[in-house]
């Protein structure tokens, strides 16, 4: 599963025609948003039916690919990725192929990236870094990559991001180094609506010192803004020519079905058919491939689900039809939805033909209501994000003094919710962020011996 760096951003920039526009985000890191969609700050579509908040929140742990591969994810007091370990099984033991490592500033942005690949013996065979700069909202500005050649790391693109006043991405340049300097490589300009959904992005690249056309792509939605088509032109070196079509269609929010259809001989023809089916909460369980032939969908690919209690897709396994009819694994690329940092549904892509996925939840004691007077314990508030109030529920094992305080980022006091000597119980309690500003703060639970801290995301 271990993947060079200039493959896994390809993964987060190119646009899945399969899914409408929803992408991968929280594992490189919540703020390296590479792909627009995120960049800006919008959405361009739910691509399942989404409650709304959830109580508590998750975050990929571990994944087990096939029972030959795994990873194993790390994250800091602020639920960033800090490291990825990449293993495979080779002559019946766990070798490392893989670990990639991050840092981040005090708001929470990536600084860097760095990646290793290793042999099976454990000697290193590819190291790249990426390093990244923002403005002072947060938003991306530089992204640098860099591969390590004999001990030094030679640069290899520089790509530059350009935000409207809405702050919505408007140019995204790639330029690849050279002996005299950087030089242009290939440039995306987008346009967007009054909601923040992307309406066209145009794709050049450089050629005989000039910008060429390559490829230009139209959005449409509905007045949910979830997406309703996806129209892919190629330039031809005079016009526009159709190239690919994708039509969505949903049932109270969530997507049942994408029909991809290509230009032959004047006119749109069918290729190839997405369904997908959902349990009685709205989980995804299901997804079915099917390609057009001969005036007839026959069914090739096919995706099965398992969802924890939240919703979480623990398990997935692919299939796909031999020249017998018959259904046998097969390894492809599957989506495994999770309730994430937002505290809505987000999407972790990975391959395999059997997956499973474990979560663990950002901080300890998070729990939807507060529990039996048994034990100390401080759960998640809700709702989170929020603005301006949430309420915070903890419960006390034995009578005694009680401060509930809340943190920013650098630690300092930014409130004082409880301080007075209370009996054992269970206590509900309001927490009003009206003067404070949109940021991530921790709020801490002092009591007797017990210390417990949660985090949660003020957005004004």
């Amino acid at each position: 599963m271990k993947k060079s760096l200039i493959s896994v951003l390809l993964l987060v920039l190119a646009f899945v025609q399969s899914y409408p526009q929803t992408k991968e985000s929280g594992l490189i890191g919540r703020n390296l948003l590479l792909y627009p969609e995120q960049l800006n700050g919008g959405k361009l579509n739910k691509s399942v039916a989404d409650p709304g908040l959830y109580s508590a929140i998750y975050r990929p742990s571990r994944i087990i690919v096939d029972s030959t591969e795994k990873d194993t994810y790390s994250y800091d007091f602020f639920s960033n990725l800090i490291s990825r370990l990449y293993e495979k099984l080779y002559n019946g033991k766990w070798v490392t192929s893989g670990f990639d490592s991050m840092t981040y500033d005090s708001k929470g942005n990536m600084l860097t990236y760095i990646g290793k690949t290793y042999s099976n013996d454990g000697s290193v065979t590819s190291t790249y870094k990426a390093a990244f700069t923002y403005d002072s909202n947060g938003k991306l500005l530089t992204a640098v990559m860099e591969n390590q050649m004999a001990g030094y790391y030679i640069p290899g693109t520089r790509t530059t991001y350009t935000y409207d006043a809405s702050g919505n991405l408007t140019v995204m340049l790639v330029e690849s180094a050279s002996f005299s300097g950087w030089t242009n490589n290939s440039r995306e300009t987008y346009t967007y609506d009054s909601k923040g959904n992307m309406l066209t992005n145009l794709s050049e690249v450089w050629a005989n010192n000039a910008w060429t056309n390559s490829f230009n792509e139209t959005y449409t939605y509905d007045g949910l803004s979830s997406m309703l088509t996806f129209l892919r032109e190629t330039w031809n070196g005079s016009a526009w020519e159709n190239l690919t079509r994708v039509t969505y269609s949903y049932n109270n929010g969530s997507l049942i079905t994408s029909l991809e259809e290509q230009w032959l001989n004047g006119a749109w023809t069918n290729k190839s058919r997405l369904t997908y089916t959902y349990d009685q909460k709205g989980y995804l369980v299901g997804e079915l491939k099917e390609q057009w032939g001969d005036g007839v969908w026959t069914a090739s690919i096919k995706h099965l689900y398992t969802n924890d209690t939240d919703g979480n897709a623990v398990k997935g396994e692919s299939f796909k039809r031999d020249t017998s009819g018959k259904w046998v694994p097969y390894a492809t690329s599957m989506e495994f939805r999770y309730t994430g940092y937002s505290g809505k549904k987000e999407i972790l892509p990975v391959g395999g033909s059997v997956v499973s996925v474990e979560y663990e939840t950002p901080l300890v004691g998070v729990e939807s209501a507060p529990v039996a007077v048994n034990d100390y314990s401080l759960s998640q508030n809700y709702p989170n994000p929020f603005n301006p109030s949430t309420t915070i529920n903890y419960s006390l094992k034995k009578e005694g003094n009680v401060k509930l305080t809340v943190f920013d980022v650098l630690g300092k006091i930014a409130a004082v919710i409880v301080d007075e000597y209370k009996p054992a119980g269970s206590y509900s309690v309001k927490f009003d962020a009206g003067s404070l500003p949109s940021g991530i703060y921790i709020y801490r639970l002092e009591a007797g011996d017990f210390t417990a801290a949660q985090k949660f995301l003020l957005m004004k």
